[in-house]
């Protein structure tokens, strides 16, 4: 599909930059997210601790909401 988008970037490589791996994904989002309107997007990771922190950093450093979404939520918080 067209509209979809699929990007596989190494973390080690990332980490070895001065932004580092969070650093890139916020710009990454910010250059996709034109403030004109909703943007969605999905971050695979492989531990829910991370799903929850990574969520938390891109809204205190990007200034978007973000929300993790894993196994270990409550139903009510899945909706």
């Amino acid at each position: 599909r067209s509209n979809i988008n699929y990007e596989v970037r190494f973390k080690d490589y990332l980490d070895s930059n001065e932004a580092g791996a969070i650093g890139d994904l916020v710009e990454l989002i910010k250059s996709q997210h034109n403030g004109e309107g909703l943007c969605a997007g999905i971050i695979y990771v492989h531990k829910r601790d991370d799903a929850d922190s990574i969520a938390r950093r891109i809204s205190s450093e990007a200034g978007i909401k973000a929300l993790a979404y894993h196994a270990g939520m409550k139903d009510v918080e899945r909706s």
